[in-house]
């Protein structure tokens, strides 16, 4: 559970799936303040909040 937001907008484009009339897609253009990030290389499914002292969690890749 969570927002998550891409770098890239085709990424986010490959999340939204097509309107099944229309064939549209909806994304949200966002400026986004995250904090004090803890930057992740690799997957990490345990976390299920970002890091003590940290704001928000920003995967790599």
């Amino acid at each position: 559970r969570g927002a998550y937001f891409a770098d890239d907008p085709r990424k986010s484009n490959g999340y939204a799936p097509p309107d099944a009339n229309t064939n549209r897609r909806v994304i949200f253009y966002n400026k986004v303040i995250l904090g004090v990030e803890s930057e992740q290389q690799n997957t990490n499914n345990t976390l299920s909040a970002a890091p003590p002292n940290h704001h928000s969690v920003h995967a790599i890749g």
